[in-house]
């Protein structure tokens, strides 16, 4: 494929704050940050910068065109000073599951994923191959780093497990045998009210905003984790019926 025309924002670009670069699509983030470091003047190595589109940080090892960069496209650098106080580095990590309640793990920016499951592992005894990492919504991939997802400071994470046969199993707030809702509930200006672990904290301040301006907040809450928790359900029946169509196939 011809090459791309990719817009670079930095601040460090001279004189107005961008360079443009011409890529293949179809080489990988590492080898952009290679070419944006080249362009920057070497100010800064690529070990140090930090390429994010449309607001979320690229990982190295996928291409541009899976991110669907195209021509006139803009890109954000950041970097990050190396060298700089480890301790600076290492914070923990609230990690949030249905079973066990909540825990926090000791992590540096630098670490994968795949190192921060293993930690998991030896705090928590669960195998790193069952455990799916969800922040912000999105789970997280083992090859990425915490800084490439832009964890950079103590925040709360969900684990989910995969349990053996592939299904999922999310905090749903759904119990699939009695049908009932298993609501987490927090106090809130003296009332109970429930929230749903998969909320995220933008979320959740969204939804208690919302709740605050109707008649009863506890009633619409409910109603919300209501809808999360029956969405949740229907994602895992989509996969238990994928996954016996697959058998039977």
């Amino acid at each position: 494929g011809s090459n791309v025309r990719i817009i670079v924002k930095s601040v460090h670009a001279r004189p107005d704050g961008q360079v443009e670069i011409f890529i293949s699509p179809s080489k990988t983030i590492k080898e952009l940050t290679q070419e944006v470091a080249t362009a920057l003047g070497g100010i800064f190595s690529p070990e140090q910068m930090v390429l994010s589109f449309k607001g979320n940080a690229l990982l190295e090892s996928s291409s541009v065109e899976d991110y669907n960069i195209g021509n006139g496209d803009i890109i954000d650098v950041s970097s990050q000073e190396l060298g700089d106080t480890q301790s600076d580095s290492s914070f923990r990590v609230d990690i949030h599951t249905l079973s066990s309640g909540r825990f926090s793990v000791e992590v540096e920016t630098c670490d994968t994923i795949h190192d921060v499951k293993v930690k998991v592992q030896e705090d928590q005894g669960i195998p790193v191959i069952q455990q799916r990492l969800i922040f912000a919504g999105r789970q997280l991939e083992d090859r990425g780093t915490l800084l490439e997802y832009d964890i950079v400071s103590p925040v709360q994470m969900r684990l989910a497990l995969r349990l053996r046969g592939g299904m999922y199993h999310v905090a749903s707030g759904f119990s699939n045998t009695t049908g009932e809702f298993l609501f987490t509930n927090i106090r809130l200006n003296g009332e109970t009210v429930p929230v749903h672990t998969a909320w995220t904290h933008d979320e959740l301040l969204e939804h208690v905003s919302e709740a605050m301006k109707t008649e009863n907040v506890a009633t619409c809450l409910t109603q919300k984790f209501k809808k999360t928790a029956i969405s949740f359900r229907l994602r895992e029946l989509e996969k238990e019926e994928y996954r016996l169509a697959t058998e039977l196939a």
